[in-house]
């Protein structure tokens, strides 16, 4: 039997999945049902350059599930620089929530988001230019280019430019509704459970749309989280995606993709844990050099819990792993408190 490169990519990152949560003790134990979940990953969706059209789905609820009711609002701010000759990307992106849910009990919540996605200049262009600088760091083409633009660039394989537009084009917002459910929440031998589903509306479409009659994407994940000692966690989620909008100027993208998560926390404190996060994301452009191919992005920092309750997360986005195909650098803020 074959596999082609979303089964495969799929099957790799499920053994990883099955590796990092192996089981750290030897039998089972009762335990209380938050032992295995710990302070939760980021929230944070995919800033990459080639999901930057169309929104990918967001774990808006992430962590133990507590009754009654939880605000959240989060954002992270990107800089993009991609140089090729197929394409030029050269623009930051401000990609925005707000939500609110319900947990029913400590299983089963529903909530509402609104979400928006902005683009503008690269107002991040000369530090990161001087940053590389110092580090001796290759500019990739950055320190001959105009700072503090916003634009996107397609061309022909003669190097004839078939599409040229400033990234606000791309702007976008929604709506959406997303349900988690803890299936199990797992013993000191094995992780904790769920799934959890999403509808988004699209209230504005990018203007670069050429079809615009399908305005809502779906999404369904299951995610796994596992307590390994006392001080560490491990977070895991895979997702599957399908797109209500597949054409855009010039451009044909997938009407599905896969997505994962998996992210090691560290408790320093009771109230404070140090996070490395990795994002994957299936390619969506077709046939539009490596932003076809999937996205890997990592992200490091912490989340803190406030003394009044409140939930502060602060990271830091990088592109180690792929350079073609993820944001240059970013940041990333989110606050949760539950009532």
């Amino acid at each position: 039997m074959h596999l082609n490169k979303s089964h495969r990519t799929a099957a790799t990152f499920l053994f990883f999945i099955f590796i990092l949560l192996m089981p750290s003790h030897g039998f089972t134990e009762e335990v209380d049902f938050n032992y295995n979940f710990g302070p939760g990953a980021f929230q944070l969706r995919s800033q990459s350059p080639g999901q930057s059209l169309r929104f990918t789905m967001l774990d808006i609820l992430s962590g133990p599930i507590d009754t009654g009711w939880r605000a959240s609002i989060g954002a992270a701010w990107t800089n993009t620089w991609v140089d090729k000759k197929e394409y030029t990307l050269d623009y930051e992106m401000l990609d925005a929530h707000i939500a609110i849910s319900y947990a029913f009990n400590n299983r089963f919540e529903l909530g509402f988001f609104f979400e928006n996605r902005s683009f503008f200049g690269g107002y991040m262009d000369n530090t990161i230019e001087n940053f590389h600088d110092l580090f001796g760091i290759g500019q990739s083409g950055r320190d001959e280019a105009e700072h503090n633009l916003s634009r996107v660039i397609q061309r022909d394989d003669q190097g004839n430019i078939l599409t040229e537009f400033n990234a606000d084009k791309m702007e976008n917002n929604g709506i959406g509704f997303v349900v988690q459910y803890v299936i199990h929440p797992g013993t000191t031998l094995w992780p904790a459970v769920w799934v959890n589903g999403q509808l988004r509306y699209a209230l504005k479409e990018p203007d670069i749309v050429t079809d615009n009659d399908e305005p809502l994407d779906t999404y369904i994940g299951i995610g796994l989280s596992k307590r390994l000692s006392e001080k560490w966690h491990t977070y895991s989620n895979m997702g599957y995606t399908h797109y209500g909008q597949t054409e855009f100027d010039n451009m044909e993208l997938e009407n599905n993709a896969l997505s994962g998560m998996l992210a090691i926390a560290y408790d320093w404190t009771p109230n404070f844990s140090l996070l490395v996060q990795y994002l994957f994301h299936e390619g969506v452009l077709n046939d539009l050099g490596k932003l076809s191919n999937y996205s890997h992005e990592i992200v490091l920092g912490f989340k803190w819990m406030t003394d009044h309750g409140g939930m502060v997360e602060l990271g830091l986005i990088e592109n180690i792993i792929n350079t073609d195909n993820s944001p240059d650098v970013g940041l990333h803020f989110a606050y949760a408190y539950r009532f």
